[in-house]
């Protein structure tokens, strides 16, 4: 009965220890996901910019294309006014020859 009481002391013993390995490797896994900072050092991470109202900007482009070998031929201009409206147009050479022409608008409200 004492060689019996002995192997079950030892294996009960083997499962604490092994209980207490697997609690301190997970242990050791939080705190290593965990932010390094001691204390009095500032933080890794800044502060979030203050937002800010985009402002309409004011701009002007144009660009055309008019190759006879590839047969393409389109263009576009757009301008901005700065107070959040915009104006455009542009044009597509179309398959069968005709050309299609666009004027858009547009605004705060349509």
């Amino acid at each position: 009965k004492q060689v019996q009481f002995i192997e079950t002391h030892q294996s009960i013993l083997v499962h604490i220890r092994m209980k207490v390995q697997i609690t301190l490797l997970c242990v050791l896994a939080a705190c290593q996901g965990a932010p390094q900072v001691l204390f009095g050092q500032e933080s890794s991470y800044h502060a979030p910019v203050a937002e800010y109202k985009e402002s309409n900007p004011y701009y002007s482009y144009e660009y055309a294309v008019h190759d006879d070998y590839s047969g393409a031929n389109f263009n576009h201009g757009e301008s901005a006014d700065g107070a959040g409206n915009v104006d455009g147009s542009y044009s597509v050479l179309l398959p069968d020859g005709r050309t299609q022409n666009v004027n858009y608008h547009a605004d705060h409200y349509s």
